[in-house]
């Protein structure tokens, strides 16, 4: 029988053995993740990296802050702006809409000046996954189709120019098929107070957001929106019939009174879903340009229109007398203190009857 005694000197060499293989693993584990990350850092903004989708998807969601605070936490934001409400307003809230998932997305870091190319040819390889941090976009981004973009907590697109600049949309979906954006902060400089807004002029155009000419089965949600020149700051339009269709536009938050007129308009347009989003002063609905245009099948509700420095707030619209809207549905939403605007003939499929008014809010008949 072997002493205990006598073994435990050759028992602890092979302990020691042991241990030195261990840590020799370890270093080189440290060495080869030291030298991937390096070459990562010299190959531009994006590259691509393994994203957990699911885990992402449920964390995208802003509280409203101070314009100088900082990029704001779109998950945090929506939370907060929604436990601010009237009880009975969150209660019509939906609590959840799914995102699409990222495909072998690439991580867009942050980028030293104008991030719009960057942005766009990362978009053209791929889906992207943007990092926290502030990016300048003074220029327009054609979003491809098939595409889906989505920001982690902190990540902000900031349009730096005046009101007297002209002609872009920071992303335009013009024709554009099944693709998405998620959980991102929008911010201009339209800091005055009042908000500064010629609607004559040509920048009253600059959208954060156009959906145009076709664009059809795009997601944008969990986004948030302030401080902009342009008349609103999500824009779903067609010029002549209503082919830019069967859009989701849910969950998006436009900061209180950063917004000159609309936070979400449907100005031709087929089909499109908007719920659940939150225009803090910023109207939400439908405003045709002429009857050359279709509104048909859309569907306005369980949204949040609260009142604001802009007296004449509402959800709804009926910008030309005689237009068609009898196919639409404006219901389940909430307008505190500010107006249920609808159309006096062919008016919603419901009439309206299902919206909360609250807190002095009115009803006014176009």
């Amino acid at each position: 029988m072997p002493n205990p005694v006598s073994e435990r000197p050759r028992f602890n060499q092979v302990r020691l053995l042991a241990n030195m293989v261990v840590w020799s693993l370890l270093l080189s584990c440290v060495v080869l993740f030291s030298a991937g990350a390096s070459r990562a850092q010299t190959t531009g903004n994006w590259m691509k990296a393994p994203v957990d989708a699911k885990t992402r998807a449920t964390s995208n969601i802003v509280a409203v802050r101070a314009v100088d605070s900082g990029p704001p936490d779109v998950s945090a934001v929506h939370s907060s702006v929604v436990a601010a409400l009237p009880s009975a307003a969150r209660g019509k809230l939906p609590t959840y809409f799914p995102v699409p998932t990222l495909r072998n997305p690439q991580l867009f870091g942050p980028i030293a000046g104008d991030a719009t190319s960057a942005l766009r040819d990362a978009l053209n390889a791929g889906d992207v996954q943007v990092a926290r941090g502030t990016y300048l976009v003074n220029g327009t981004i054609n979003f491809p189709s098939n595409r889906n973009l989505r920001c982690d907590a902190g990540a902000e697109f900031y349009a730096s120019h005046p009101a007297t600049y002209r002609g872009i949309r920071m992303f335009e979906f013009s024709g554009t098929k099944a693709s998405s954006i998620v959980g991102c902060a929008f911010r201009g400089s339209n800091t005055s107070k009042p908000l500064w807004y010629d609607p004559s002029g040509p920048y009253e155009w600059d959208f954060p957001i156009e959906l145009t000419e076709g664009a059809s089965w795009i997601v944008i949600a969990y986004n948030h929106f302030a401080n902009f020149f342009s008349n609103t700051a999500i824009m779903n339009y067609t010029l002549h019939g209503g082919t830019t269709s069967y859009n989701t536009i849910v969950a998006n938050v436009c900061a209180q009174d950063t917004m000159p007129a609309y936070c979400i308009v449907i100005d031709g347009g087929n089909y499109n879903l908007v719920s659940g989003n939150i225009g803090l002063g910023s109207n939400i609905g439908m405003e045709p340009d002429g009857l050359a245009q279709t509104l048909i099948g859309n569907k306005i509700i369980n949204n949040y229109v609260g009142r604001g420095v802009n007296k004449d707030t509402f959800i709804g619209g009926a910008a030309i007398r005689g237009f068609d809207y009898s196919t639409n549905t404006v219901s389940g939403n909430t307008v505190d203190g500010a107006r249920i605007l609808s159309p006096a003939t062919l008016p919603w499929s419901d009439g309206g009857k299902a919206n909360m008014c609250v807190n002095g809010c009115s009803s006014v008949k176009y």
